[in-house]
């Protein structure tokens, strides 16, 4: 039952990775913006730096869904999450607390206690994955020369990236016809 369980969180995780990346590639400029409000990225370095964190988020969700490298996604969400937290703390302590965190896109919360707090469950819940992540092999050796297999991850992936730009986008839509 515990394996479920984990499998479930595993899903999840991932769901929550991929809707974060979708949210922000979407909406690139936006998000640049929010990173620059941050106040830690030099100006030069603010366009690789704001496209590098959603694909790292894309590569952690699609790693926990297709279960191809679960460690490698899990250590790379902790990886985040802790990245998140460090440099919310920082701006919360400098007084940056009215930017906008742009976690699932923009219209979202600003960067509070309630932020680090959901950013604290996200990583508690990742560190609950490790132990059943297993090994963190390059490649999943069951992928072999099975073809149907790949082919049938490939569409999954491509699927929930789908789902994922489909979710951030209406979640962004929601949060605008709020605002006004």
């Amino acid at each position: 039952m515990l394996a479920y369980g984990a499998l479930l969180l595993q899903l999840v995780m991932g769901g929550v990775f991929l809707l974060a990346a979708a949210a922000k590639l979407l909406h690139l400029s936006e998000f640049s913006a929010a990173v620059h409000g941050f106040g830690f990225v030099p100006v030069r370095f603010l366009r690789p730096a704001s496209f590098a964190v959603p694909l790292l988020e894309l590569l952690c969700g699609t790693l926990l869904i297709t279960g191809l490298a679960v460690a490698w996604g899990v250590w790379l969400g902790i990886g985040l999450v802790i990245a998140f937290i460090v440099a919310s703390s920082v701006a919360l302590a400098q007084g940056r607390g009215g930017i906008d965190c742009y976690c699932f896109g923009a219209g979202g919360q600003p960067l509070g206690k309630a932020t680090l707090s959901k950013q604290v469950v996200i990583l508690a819940l990742l560190a609950f994955l490790v132990p059943t992540a297993g090994p963190m092999p390059l490649l999943a050796s069951e992928l072999g020369a099975d073809v149907s297999g790949i082919a049938g991850t490939l569409v999954f992936v491509i699927g929930a990236w789908a789902i994922a730009l489909v979710a951030a986008e209406f979640l962004r839509l929601r949060a605008l016809a709020q605002s006004h």
